[in-house]
């Protein structure tokens, strides 16, 4: 039990990494928290460093949320907490990058770490995700909206998928939740008319 312990205290140390913070201020001389949207994740570095940052931050903060999951299965426990352990894990990740403690327990919104979690717990699950959030974009050219949508799948699509595993979708739901919390300020722009699409800065 202590080896899982250690694990869970890793999973939100290495969720805390302020990827996209790191990144504009080594590469870019830029603070992430200070333009745009203020967010450090992967959206707002796209729109202010550019594309390859943003695709470098997303994948950074996708294993973010995939490594302590990965690590988490191989632990010796107990069967019957290992699920439980397994899903804190990912969501002890999330937590970090959304209140990390490298940025006074400040951070992102937590999609794309979930995302990494979601694909190293079901990676069938990850792939209905994944295509729920680009045709979501490519319809409304919302990030925030496509983001959203799909955290509201994804309890969805584990109940169908796995109706007997109540830590998974205890898991789901504690997701969809915290990206809809972490949201709302868009939810608000949005009913303001306000949110920015694709390609534009946000206010």
């Amino acid at each position: 039990m202590t080896g899982a312990i250690f694990v869970l205290l890793v999973a939100y140390i290495m969720g805390s990494f302020p990827i996209g913070f790191w990144v504009g201020q080594a590469f870019f001389k830029k603070d992430l928290t200070a333009a745009g949207s203020g967010n450090i994740g992967a959206t707002n570095s796209y729109r202010i460093l550019g594309p390859g940052a943003g695709i470098l931050v997303f994948f950074g903060d996708f294993l973010k949320g995939a490594a302590p999951v990965m690590i988490m299965k191989s632990v010796r426990v107990s069967s019957a907490l290992l699920p439980w352990l397994i899903v804190a894990a990912g969501l002890l990740a999330m937590l970090g990058h959304t209140f990390s403690v490298f940025l006074k327990f400040k951070g992102g919104k937590g999609a794309s770490t979930a995302m990494g979690a979601i694909t190293a717990l079901s990676f069938k699950i990850s792939i209905f995700l994944f295509v729920i959030w680009f045709v979501v974009l490519a319809l409304t050219r919302y990030v925030s909206v496509s983001s959203m949508v799909t955290a509201v799948s994804f309890p969805a699509l584990t109940i169908f998928f796995y109706s007997q595993n109540v830590a998974m979708i205890t898991f789901s739901l504690l997701v969809m939740l915290l990206v809809l919390y972490k949201h709302r300020a868009n939810i608000g722009r949005l009913m303001q008319g306000i949110e920015p699409k694709v390609g534009k800065v946000e206010n």
